[in-house]
């Protein structure tokens, strides 16, 4: 099966502010396709994965981002309109 891209956005919990060592172990955990941002106090990830399907991506995203040392959890899943 060919890989595509697929769009979400992982709504986290755990962090408090976009520091420096919160981007650096999000990406050595694997999430390098994901843009973090903040929005009214609220940490989030936006993420293009590329997979054969989207619950691959999906899962895929949110192993990385947990598994990331820092302590934070997926607490909600956005998706493109």
């Amino acid at each position: 099966m060919a890989k595509r891209e697929f769009h979400s956005t992982l709504i986290l919990r755990g962090v408090e502010d976009l520091t420096p060592e919160f981007c650096n172990a999000l990406y050595a955990a694997g999430c390098d396709d994901a843009t973090p941002g903040m929005r009214q106090g609220t940490i989030f990830l936006d993420f293009t994965r590329e997979a054969e399907s989207f619950a691959t991506a999906l899962a895929s995203a949110i192993k990385d981002a947990e598994r990331s040392r820092i302590g934070v959890r997926v607490t909600r899943v956005e998706l493109p309109e």
